[in-house]
């Protein structure tokens, strides 16, 4: 399993709790045998047109699963 995190921003991501949940979450991934990467797309304020390109990317790739995080949450 191979699993993309698409991530659409208009500012960039500079939002750290976002950032921290991202790494933890990316070390679980690993350490249980699920390859993963990120894809972020800064289309501008249009977040369909971001959403768009993140599913080309994710269609173009080799992972098997699409997951959409906006760059403003966290999670434990």
């Amino acid at each position: 399993m191979k699993v993309m995190f698409g991530v659409p921003t208009y500012r960039g991501l500079d939002c750290l709790p976002f950032l921290d949940s991202l790494h933890a979450t990316t070390e679980l991934f690993l350490k249980n045998g699920i390859d993963c990467m990120l894809q972020v797309a800064d289309t501008g304020c249009y977040v369909q047109v971001s959403r768009n390109r993140l599913a080309q990317l994710f269609l173009e790739s080799d992972c098997d699963t699409l997951l959409f995080l906006d760059d403003d949450v966290s999670w434990d």
